[in-house]
């Protein structure tokens, strides 16, 4: 199971998260001005610094509350959604 490193303190859902594999990931989830409630994970260094800005995963939804309820899923749960586990 993935574990929380921390709150990357940019906003409320935003943590750098560390997989079972060593590799860290920021795990963002944000209303966007585009693209509206979003998730993205991106690869980072264990200080939540990202190593690639292209992403490897995204999801939107419809409402804040499905966007923070898969959030807390994604974070927990972290190899399944990137088809590691």
């Amino acid at each position: 199971m993935s574990q929380i490193i921390k709150p990357t303190g940019i906003r409320e859902l935003s943590h750098v998260v560390k997989a079972n594999n060593g590799q860290y990931y920021f795990v963002d989830s944000n209303d966007t001005l585009d693209k509206g409630y979003e998730t993205m994970i991106f690869e980072c260094d264990k200080h939540g610094k990202n190593i690639d800005w292209s992403g490897v995963f995204v999801e939107h939804y419809s409402t804040y509350e499905a966007m923070k309820e898969n959030h807390n899923y994604i974070i927990n749960h972290l190899e399944e959604v990137l088809g590691n586990g």
